[in-house]
């Protein structure tokens, strides 16, 4: 008689085990690749604008326009610095014109805060835009520096409302 080789039901028990152990371990590192790849792009485009920043402040610099400031004829302001037909406040790209130096169809600058001086940027994938964005203040007197600045989301209010804490690194859910 032959006799028929397998594998035992104890062995076969055992392996699944193994690979649902070995399951549980990887699929949390493979759920955060999202968020990951999220969090990239915006550490991206804020390398993006320190690089751009920096290079418009050495042109006004050179164009000896790094210490003009916005005066206010009434309430509307002239007198900016022009580095490349990007306006500047002390030699710094101003707010409004920082989507001049980017260009990238997954972002949209959609927001303007503080009567222009501060811009939001957000993340957009498959046409909707996400929940955490970039902002961009610009300098508010000479030796001062823009700042930029992510913003997380945190929750809802009582109004149901988006709550964001800020911060230096991004934590795009």
């Amino acid at each position: 008689m032959k006799s028929i080789k397998g594998y035992t039901l104890v062995e076969l028990v055992i392996s699944i085990i193994v690979l649902g152990v070995l399951a549980v371990t990887a699929i949390p590192k493979f759920i955060g690749l999202s968020q990951d790849s999220k969090n990239a792009v915006m550490m991206d485009l804020a390398g993006k604008i320190n690089s751009a920043a920096q290079i418009v402040y050495a042109k006004s610099v050179i164009q000896n326009e790094a210490h003009l400031s916005p005066l206010f004829t009434g309430t509307l302001p002239t007198n900016y610095g022009d580095v490349d037909g990007i306006k500047t406040v002390y030699g710094y790209p101003r707010a409004e014109d920082i989507d001049l130096l980017l260009s990238s169809s997954e972002l949209k600058f959609i927001d303007t805060i503080n009567s222009g001086k501060v811009v939001a940027i957000y993340f957009k994938k498959d046409d909707q835009y996400q929940d955490c964005f970039l902002t961009y203040k610009q300098p508010t007197e000479d030796n001062n520096k823009y700042r930029l600045l992510f913003a997380n989301p945190v929750g809802y209010d009582l109004a149901g409302n988006r709550t964001y804490k800020t911060g230096t690194q991004p934590d795009c859910r």
